[in-house]
C-alpha cells in the first residue's frame, strides 16, 4: 500500500501541473534570483499598502517580496493547486506575517486597493491583466511585469536581467493616458 501512494502522489501531482498549465497556457515558472533583485530595483521607496502578485506560483516571489516590505501586505494570487500548496508550506516556513494567499483566479480579483502590482504572466495572461488595470487601478499605481510587456503601453522603464534570456522587466504607472488612449 505505500509503494502504491509512494507512486500514485507524484503521479497526481505530475497530472495537476500539466492539467493547470494546458488550462493557463503556461508551467508555474519561479522568479529567479536575479529578476527579484532586478524587481527590487524598481519598488517605489517606502510603499504601503497592499502589494499584489498576479501569478504568484509556489510562493518564492511574494515571499521575498514580504521580507522586503514588512510594512505592506502581500497578496498572492495563483489559481493552480500544487503550487498553492507549495507556497503555503514555504510562507509558513519562512515566519513571514505579511502575506495572504489567494486561490483565484486574478480575474475574479478586484485591484482597487493596490500600491503595486507585480505580475509574471505569460502574454496571454497580460491581454486579460491589461483590461483590469485600466479600469480598477488606481492613478500612479506602479505595475511591474516580469518578461512579458503590457502590448499597447509604454513602460517607464525597461531593465535587463544579467540573466541567459536577458529578461526585460518592465515598470508602468498607471495614469489617465494609458486609460483614455486604450479605450478608443
Amino acid at each position: 500500500m505505500i509503494t502504491i501512494a509512494a507512486l500514485m502522489i507524484p503521479l497526481i501531482i505530475a497530472i495537476s501541473i500539466v492539467y493547470w498549465s494546458v488550462l493557463n497556457g503556461i508551467s508555474p515558472t519561479p522568479t529567479t534570483q536575479k529578476q527579484k533583485e532586478e524587481i527590487f530595483g524598481l519598488i517605489p521607496s517606502n510603499p504601503s499598502g497592499n502589494v499584489y502578485e498576479i501569478g504568484s506560483g509556489f510562493g518564492t516571489l511574494v515571499i521575498a517580496l514580504a521580507k522586503r516590505l514588512p510594512n505592506c501586505r502581500i497578496i498572492g494570487i495563483e489559481n493552480s493547486p500544487f503550487p498553492f500548496v507549495v507556497s503555503r508550506m514555504l510562507i509558513r516556513l519562512s515566519g513571514v506575517s505579511n502575506v495572504e494567499l489567494r486561490w483565484k483566479n486574478f480575474v475574479s480579483v478586484n485591484l482597487s486597493d493596490a500600491s503595486l502590482i507585480v505580475s509574471y504572466l505569460h502574454p496571454g495572461g497580460i491581454r486579460k491583466l491589461k483590461p483590469k488595470l485600466e479600469t480598477e487601478v488606481r492613478e500612479n499605481t506602479p505595475v511591474i511585469c516580469n518578461t512579458f510587456s503590457i502590448p499597447g503601453w509604454d513602460p517607464e522603464t525597461v531593465v535587463r536581467v544579467n540573466d541567459l534570456y536577458h529578461s526585460p522587466i518592465y515598470l508602468y504607472r498607471i495614469h489617465s493616458l494609458i486609460k483614455v488612449r486604450d479605450n478608443f
